[in-house]
């Protein structure tokens, strides 16, 4: 009985490993056919992307994987599927996501780091004195999302347009990262190929609202979380 029961786990193991295999090149395919239609830039994997964006520290084991690119018109739309590993002990969970990265090198973000509230927990850290840079005349937004970074810089940026846009948009992404001349999307799942206009778009309004109102001259460093 242990040895029959060590043959069928080892078989259970062998066919998860293989159903992850068949689902990667299946997503990597549907990738790489969206890429051809537009004209895109595809790569099935390659380095995250070069910034010091929290979330690209984060884990071990990390992996950039189907990796679309394209101009968007004075500046670079790169989607890709991003995945780390958290290990605990004997434990490890590894976290996959589709991020949107966009770039121009003609504008200078101030470094932020945005994600939505997490209710008490955050009210109680906001008490105790960890960083939340609000909006008194927007309440709506400074109840919705923990916002940190240069506080002169971010509020420049962060002006009421992109503020209504982000709370309109808030179910679609997971957070938001801005540094150097890049701004990070992060979605907090891995999107369906198919519909990657409609993710992508979300990010380049977001971007196009960034490079009207971010000046050249922020360039403050913040290792803030």
């Amino acid at each position: 009985m242990p040895a029959a029961f060590l043959v069928i786990l080892v078989l259970a193991v062998v066919g998860l490993i293989a159903l992850g295999s068949a689902f990667e090149r299946k997503r990597s395919s549907k990738w790489e056919a969206v890429a051809s239609r537009n004209g895109f830039q595809f790569l099935p994997s390659g380095p995250p992307p070069p910034y010091s964006f929290h979330l690209l520290s984060k884990g071990h084991a990390r992996r950039n994987r189907n990796i679309m690119s394209w101009d968007g018109g004075g500046y670079r739309i790169t989607l890709s599927d991003y995945a780390y590993t958290i290990s605990s002990g004997r434990s490890s969970t590894t976290y996959r996501q589709t991020i949107c990265l966009l770039e121009d090198p003609k504008v200078m973000i101030p470094p932020f780091s945005l994600r939505r509230e997490h209710g008490i927990l955050d009210r109680i850290g906001g008490s105790l004195g960890m960083q939340d840079i609000d909006f008194p005349e927007d309440e709506t937004f400074s109840k919705s999302f923990v916002l940190k970074g240069n506080e002169t810089g971010v509020r420049e940026c962060f002006g009421a347009d992109l503020r209504v846009f982000l709370v309109g948009a808030k179910g679609m992404f997971s957070t938001l990262e801005g540094r150097e001349n890049a701004v990070l999307v992060n979605f907090g799942r891995m999107i369906d190929p198919d519909r990657y206009g409609e993710y992508a778009g979300l990010g380049m309004e977001l971007f196009a609202r960034f490079r009207s109102a971010c000046a050249s001259s922020w360039n403050v460093p913040f290792a803030g979380r």
